[in-house]
């Protein structure tokens, strides 16, 4: 009986170390969006990516009136459960926009193993940042968001790691000193948790 129990534990913990090997290789950034929720008022649309779990992120999308004076010229003021910023937009199809919290850079760097000797780094000239691992897999190399971007993300979630509600208000200021703040109450969008 004792056998049958030590021959069960094992393979039970054979099964589990091989699902979580697995879990280890991804073919998806480590920015990927799970899940996103978007809201719109009038000209003003926001996005919240990955509330919930995943890297969190933020997209503002406007297609108000400073567009006809300021087009490409145009940054939006974004406060996040407290924590504000004013980031410079970018103009494409008739809008304006910016995501928040988006890695600069990323790109999958597959790692060759004797399993695998297909695999090489990628791009070429730029080693993987970790060692190969038994039965190979991928790991992801990035260049965080900017420091302002990050930090308007402090309060997304709480000291667990759960997600909060987020309280997002949003205006917009062209480089000529004109605004576009929902008539000075800033344009305001709660997603829950």
């Amino acid at each position: 009986m004792s056998n049958l129990l030590l021959g069960l534990s094992v393979g039970s913990f054979l099964a589990v170390t091989a699902l979580a090997g697995a879990a280890h290789a991804s073919f998806y950034p480590p920015s990927y969006v799970i899940e996103s929720a978007c809201q719109r008022d009038g000209a003003v649309e926001v996005c919240a990516l990955n509330q919930r779990s995943g890297m969190p992120q933020l997209v503002v999308r406007y297609q108000g009136s400073l567009l006809a004076t300021q087009w490409g010229r145009i940054s939006a003021y974004v406060k996040l459960n407290g924590r504000d910023g004013t980031f410079r937009m970018q103009n494409a199809s008739f809008a304006e926009s910016v995501k928040l919290g988006d890695p600069q850079e990323e790109y999958v760097c597959s790692i060759a193993d004797s399993l695998h000797p297909e695999r090489v780094p990628a791009p070429p000239g730029r080693l993987c940042p970790l060692p190969a691992q038994p039965g190979g897999g991928s790991t992801w190399f990035m260049v965080p968001a900017p420091d302002a971007e990050r930090a308007l993300f402090f309060y997304a979630r709480n000291s667990f790691g759960t997600a909060n509600n987020w309280d997002v208000e949003v205006a917009f200021v062209g480089d000529d000193g004109s605004w576009d703040s929902k008539l000075g109450a800033n344009y305001r969008f709660t997603f829950v948790r």
